[in-house]
């Protein structure tokens, strides 16, 4: 079964229009980036990503989502402990991040959790 990573933003107020710009376009271009430590290959099976369009006001600050898709359980651990382009945008826009959320789940798996 796949492993499917949502992370969601909420961007600090006096954050620029070109730093957000240049975030989304780093986060859509891990599917190119990620490139497996052992096959060499890109690994990323699917990203998407936008702008919350939502009226419903119930995102409480979030405007960005991104969708990822793994392949495997040990594709998605790499990515989420060890990737370095995942962790070079994680440091490079921290100072302008207010809040970050994240869901990760197992396509069918209701119960339990991914890791051992």
């Amino acid at each position: 079964m796949t492993i499917t990573h949502i992370a969601m933003f909420q961007f600090k107020t006096e954050a620029s229009s070109e730093a957000i710009e240049q975030f989304t376009h780093q986060m859509m271009s891990l599917k190119e980036t990620c490139i497996h430590p052992e096959t060499k290959q890109p690994y990323v099976l699917s990203v998407k990503g936008g702008y919350d369009g939502n009226p419903t006001k119930h995102q409480y600050g979030i405007t960005h989502a991104f969708i990822f898709e793994f392949a495997n359980k040990e594709d998605w651990k790499y990515y989420i402990d060890s990737e370095p382009a995942h962790w070079d945008i994680a440091k490079s826009i921290k100072d302008v991040l207010e809040k970050v959320q994240t869901v990760d789940f197992e396509d069918g798996l209701f119960s339990g959790k991914l890791r051992d």
